[in-house]
């Protein structure tokens, strides 16, 4: 239970839905366990997982330093590698220091104690050990503090409570008291406008020097007047108001006279940068909708483009252009004076816009208190005041220039403006900010690295920095403080929505921050701001658990113009305050935790921890790794999509000196922090980073790669064990072909699959090799042959490579040339002999049954019916998965698609983690439980199988052969065990059985393996095979041999995985269909379930036999042509034609397009489908006779193919029929399910 309450805290603190823990056994090995929990999971269940996880563990006692050398094997002896374990909870009793030694390198250590002289389990006690270093005491306090909680809970807890239900923030724990406090009243204190502000200063002292620009000074009087005047025109020109006036601005003394006179006319300032796309800038017009235009003079002759939209679709009273500093003529005939406007301080002072998901820019609604009810706290907090000289740095067209222009004003500063030469230049910016004597500066994190990016000039004058718009690194602050002695530092957290920063962290220049994490904290909230951590339940989160952070404050925008729902969305009400509408917290989509002092850590956005291949990645942890790696100055790492959509990690780095850099060093590192699904793909070093012009990293221009980068990377890690190949003119034109098809240079040596290929890709190059060699190379060509090199090989028929079995170069397939028929042998061992017979009753007597495949499509039902037709028996069900708990899982949610599950299965069924594919005579199932079902089990169902139409032998063998010949040796342990095997039509490939005139017998010995085309059917021919030998040596068997297996025939639950199935989609979406005559033998999954059940049950005498084959044909007969009728018969638009315009349609779309169900079985239908559609007449005698008295029928396919398609456009596999309207048109029939219906794939996934 202690495990359990630790798992549960742990996921808390990450999210993490698995959590490798390390534990005791009691003699002394540790253990490692791979635990899963998710928040809708029941408590009892996680206690459940924990359990069976640690028998599994103990069972198979796999020494801990054995494991832990068999994973340094995977990795470069030379590089540094992650430890096994961070965490661990052990059992004191179970512990001796060979314990601690093995896994000395864990981060936490959780040790459960009890008084040694009590003969009570109870009282315990719980020690925490951890590493000092990396935490501190105040935070471990609580961590035991959140294991007592959840034990409490536990123990409390009834079936129902999940581990979304348990919370961690309980009121007596000292973090409580550094937690905001959501019922808290915050203060609203209107201290004025910041114009107001402005004008009193120059009231009280006109000469006060407000802008410095180069060698000019323009004092607070000046620029008063001047932006006077600007608010008397807007007013006389019909500006009103709540009116938007866009400013097309220039970093210059003429945007502070601008911002001012716009809002002393009532009106809403909004600032387009010039640099911006003319698209863009067209945009922020047609959102905005504004009243007015003002030009800087700076700003350059407008783009005549956008001087057309502003003429022809816009409604603006008056547009001004050439505002200067330097020419109050322009605006000499309006008065100097105020204009006497009030604003109150929730009315719209700015309009600044922020991303949209659709690609449109959201204008935030800034209001007046928020331009300045947070000054007179920050100049007491951080010493701020009149004589201070402060920059103006931020992006003219970004909401942080309100900070650089309100700031200083507001206290009577001055504000300093740099040239565009000054920001540029590497190191320039530091000697202006000396030379100005700068004493305050509002930065990003990215302009910050411009500052200190060969920076020599020291800064002693700079007291303050403001960091905001982006993760703020330990060694970015550790630059500017080696820079500027007296500086302090103040990282903070905002958004455009919140209008502000509105959160500090406090960074004095020390050494303190020495102490504190790479990535520097958001901080606490500001005066009147509550950061407030919620988790997914809606509760505040405790000290270390992980939740979204929304900011709670009366001071922030009022949401987003024009879009009332999207601001409803992300402005949400205090749900801990329902009943005051105002009081309202803006959704901000990251991620955040309390630390022990209240301090708010990031850790990235929702967003960004994005999932590849199932794996979550944390983009933040990798850079923060990689950050600080010796040769990196400053980085960041992006998913992007590559030419295939494939998802792709990317790290963009600046070197810190030019040219030199080890990016196999850097992937080294990597790899000692992070998991190996973490570590970025590709490297790519910049001269800098682009920023945007409100200087932040600008990640639109951080492109994919170029392929040659990735081709020269791919070749510097590659390990030369295949010496050097010459490469020949085939080698040249098969590279172009796929450089073309996958997007990339690859190399001779790339395997396609590895290097972005999938089966779509390959049937494209395959088409083009075909088209530009002038050779017919068979589809599933790069299945077999996976890099350039062995293609060449293949078809020079020079040297055919051992690992891919080919033996001689006569121009066959290796397929063709494997001995399939050498490949049945069965150990002499696999005997019945000295094993007593069956007794008569023994099928009435079945306690135990073992299958494979059920969570599968016809594995589910055969599982619902072994339950049906076994009453007493529990079934025992191998399932891929990464323990027994999620094994169960699987298999009940593979029931429940299937509309199958009924509430008394639960206990009856016995789930257990294992691997038809695992090599080890026991099909992946642990030892003991092997040895257990040896005695215990009364017959097996051997479903499960790995089908690939494409794979050959070799990939299919272990999967579909050796497990066989392990269950065959289960089966022969300790008692004859009757074994039933599913098999399929396709041992019937070989051109022998084509051309035969007599329908096979059921009891026909198989014959004809070598001349099987598919390495499945090779699998299939060999499975049968080796079993007829068990036959021989006394062991019961039945085999079913089965073709199409179609849908349920009474609730239409169907297998979209099906070739059939993908034929139907596929040619709809084609709008055509092969016209082919060929007999299309079609049985209902739950036909061939009942059949197979029904005949675990009969006698041998009802049977006709012990060791019978049975042939699942469909009475009544049914061709291709007819199936495709029926489709259209129910108003689905796809039309006849001739096999070969057919698969030529199919091809020129595979050509041009990604989207076609039939993709994944390209290599099949294009291949002579109708000659592979082919097969022989089955006699059917023995599979009659057993089902005689059993009320088992096989329907007709055209009587079922209504429910069928019904239950695929249900489900959403099938759009609705487009001519189901039309006169003669059949209407789908209704089903008969309760319940969602859901797409069903092979898998059971």
């Amino acid at each position: 239970m202690v495990l359990a309450a630790f798992l549960i805290v742990l996921h808390k603190y990450t999210l993490e839905e698995e959590v490798l823990i390390g534990t005791s056994t009691e003699n002394f090995n540790p253990l490692v366990l791979r635990l899963p929990v998710q928040d809708d999971q029941t408590i009892t269940s996680v206690i459940a997982a924990v359990v069976a996880a640690e028998e599994l563990s103990v069972a198979k006692d796999v020494p801990f330093d054995a494991l832990n050398a068999e994973l340094a094997k995977e990795h470069d002896a030379n590089a540094p590698r992650a430890p096994l374990l961070t965490v661990r909870c052990f059992n004191a009793v179970d512990v001796d220091a060979s314990t601690l030694d093995a896994t000395a390198m864990c981060e936490w250590t959780l040790l459960v104690e009890q008084d040694r002289d009590s003969k009570r389990l109870l009282p315990l006690s719980l020690r925490l050990i951890y590493n000092s270093v990396l935490f501190r005491s105040e935070r471990m306090s609580e961590v035991l503090h959140h294991i007592e909680i959840i034990l409490s809970q536990i123990a409390k807890a009834d079936d129902t409570l999940t581990v979304r239900d348990c919370e961690i923030a309980a009121s007596h724990t000292p973090g409580a008291r550094v937690i905001p406090d959501p019922l808290e009243e915050l203060d609203s204190t209107w201290v004025g406008a910041a114009f107001d502000h402005f004008s009193d200063w120059a009231k009280k002292d006109p000469e006060r020097p407000a802008v410095v620009h180069g060698e000019k000074t323009f004092s607070y009087k000046y620029l008063d007047d001047f932006s006077n005047r600007v608010a008397h025109y807007l007013i006389k020109q019909g500006v009103v108001p709540g009116d938007v006036v866009t400013m097309y601005a220039h970093r210059s003394t003429a945007i502070v006279i601008g911002i001012m006179g716009i809002l002393k006319a009532g009106a809403t300032f909004s600032v387009i940068d010039p640099a911006y796309p003319v698209e863009r800038q067209q945009v922020y017009l047609f959102v905005a909708q504004p009243k007015a235009i003002l030009s800087l003079k700076l700003a350059g002759v407008m783009n005549p483009e956008v001087q057309k939209y502003i003429d022809t679709e816009l409604n603006i009273c008056c547009q001004l252009n050439g505002l200067h500093e330097d020419e109050p003529e322009l605006l000499a005939e309006y008065e100097s004076t105020s204009c006497g406007v009030v604003v109150q301080p929730y009315d719209v002072a700015t309009l600044s816009f922020t991303s949209g998901s659709t690609g449109i820019p959201k204008g935030v609604r800034g209001q007046h208190i928020s331009l300045t009810h947070f000054f007179p706290w920050m100049m007491t907090k951080f010493g701020l005041g009149e004589k201070d000289r402060f920059t103006m740095l931020s992006g003219i067209a970004h909401d942080p220039i309100q900070r650089d222009v309100f700031t200083p004003l507001f206290m009577g500063a001055t504000i300093y403006i740099p040239d565009q030469e000054d920001i540029v230049s590497p190191g320039q910016l530091a000697q202006w900010m000396a030379t100005n004597q700068v004493t305050v500066a509002h930065l990003t994190p990215a302009m910050n690295q411009l500052v200190t990016a060969n920076a020599e000039a020291p800064m002693p004058h700079l007291r303050r920095v403001f960091l905001v718009g982006d993760i703020l690194t330990k060694r970015d602050v550790m630059r500017l403080q080696a820079l500027a002695d007296n500086v302090e530092v103040i990282n903070m957290y905002g958004t455009t929505e919140t209008q502000r920063a509105v959160s500090y962290f406090h960074i004095k220049n020390d050494g303190s921050i020495g102490d504190l994490k790479e990535i520097l904290p958001a901080g606490w909230g500001m005066k009147d701001v509550q950061l407030l951590i919620l988790t997914d339940s809606g509760k505040v989160a405790g000290i270390g658990e992980l939740g979204e952070i929304y900011v709670r404050s009366p001071c922030m925008s009022r949401g987003y113009l024009g879009l009332d729902k999207v601001t409803a969305e992300k402005f949400v009400n205090n749900p801990f305050r329902p009943d005051d509408s105002k009081d309202k917290m803006y959704r901000t989509g990251d991620l955040g935790r309390y630390m022990p002092d209240g301090v708010v850590e990031c850790v990235g956005r929702a967003d960004d921890q994005v999932k590849i291949r199932g794996f979550r990645i944390e983009l933040g942890e990798i850079d923060t790794h990689l950050g600080q790696h010796p040769d990196v100055r400053e980085n960041i790492t992006l998913v992007k999509r590559d030419a295939n959509e494939e998802k792709t990690i990317i790290s963009y780095f600046v070197p810190k000196i030019a040219n030199q850099f080890d990016i196999n060093s850097m992937r080294d590192a990597l790899k000692a922090k992070l998991p190996v699904y973490s570590i970025p793909s590709v490297f790519v070093p910049l001269v800098r980073m682009p920023l945007t012009p409100n200087a932040k990293i600008d990640r639109a221009k951080l492109p994919y790669p170029d392929a040659a980068v990735i081709a020269l990377q791919n070749a510097s890690r590659k390990q030369s064990s295949s010496g050097v190949t010459h490469e020949t003119n085939m080698h040249v034109e098969i590279k172009d072909i796929w450089r073309n098809v996958l997007g990339r240079a690859v190399g001779v040596h790339d395997n396609f699959f590895d290097v972005g290929g999938h089966s779509i890709f390959a049937t494209r190059v395959t088409f083009e090799m075909r088209k530009r060699l002038k050779l017919e190379l068979p589809l599933d060509l790069l299945y077999r042959c996976g890099t350039i090199d062995q293609v060449v090989k293949q078809i020079s028929k020079d040297e055919l490579t051992d690992a891919l079995g080919f033996e001689e170069a006569d121009g066959t397939s290796d397929i063709a040339q494997l001995d399939v028929e050498g490949q049945v042998v069965l150990d002499a061992s696999i005997t019945c002999k000295g094993l007593p017979e069956l007794a008569a009753d023994s099928v009435q007597t079945v306690t135990d049954v073992l299958l494979t495949g059920g969570t599968g499509f016809l594995g589910a039902f055969l599982l619902s019916r072994l339950l049906v037709t076994h009453p007493n028996a529990m079934v025992h069900c191998i399932v891929r998965a990464k323990d027994n708990a999620a094994a169960y899982a699987r298999v009940e949610k593979a029931l429940k698609q299937h509309f199958l599950w009924r509430d008394d299965y639960g206990h009856r069924i016995n789930a257990v983690c294992g691997d038809l594919s695992a090599e080890d005579n026991t099909c992946g199932v642990d030892a003991a439980v092997w040895d257990e079902w040896a005695t215990k089990v009364d017959l097996i169902v051997h479903n499960g199988a790995l089908v690939h139409w494409v794979y050959p032998y070799a990939k299919l063998k272990a999967a579909n052969v050796t497990s066989v010949v392990s269950l065959l040796a289960l089966a022969c342990t300790h008692k004859r065990k009757p074994f039933h095997f599913v098999s399929s039509t396709a041992v019937f490939e070989a051109s022998h059985y084509l051309g035969l005139t007599q329908p096979v017998k059921e009891r026909d010995p198989l014959v004809a393996g070598n001349g099987i085309g598919s390495g499945y059917g090779q699998t299939k021919w060999v499975a049968e095979n080796i079993i007829a030998l068990a036959a021989e040596r006394g062991l019961p068997t039945y085999v079913y041999r089965s073709s199409y297996i179609t849908g349920d025939s009474r609730t239409g639950v169907t297998n979209v995985d099906d070739y059939l199935v993908r034929l139907v989609k596929g040619c709809i979406e084609l709008g055509v269909a092969p016209e082919m005559v060929n007999k299309l033998n079609c049985c209902p999954v739950d036909f061939v379930a009942d059949t197979i059940a029904h005949v675990t049950t009969a006698t041998p005498e009802v049977r006709d036999g012990i060791n019978n084959t049975y042939h699942f044909l469909n009475p009544t007969s049914y061709r291709f042509v007819d199936f495709f009728e029926d489709v259209a018969r129910y108003g689905f638009d796809v039309k006849p034609d001739n096999y070969m315009e057919w698969k030529g349609a199919l091809e020129e779309l595979t050509m041009t397009s990604k989207e076609n169900a039939l993709y994944p079985l390209l290599h099949f239908v294009m291949d002579d489908l109708p000659q592979k559609s082919r097969g022989p007449s089955l006699d059917t005698t023995m599979l009659w006779k057993a089902l005689e008295g059993s009320n088992i029928e096989c329907p007709s396919v055209t009587s079922l193919m209504g429910i069928y398609l019904s239950y695929l456009v249900h489900s959403g596999y099938l759009e609705p029929p487009t001519l189901a309207n039309l006169e003669g048109i059949e209407a789908l029939p209704a089903l008969d399910i309760t319940g969602e219906i859901g797409i069903v794939r092979r898998s059971g996934n």
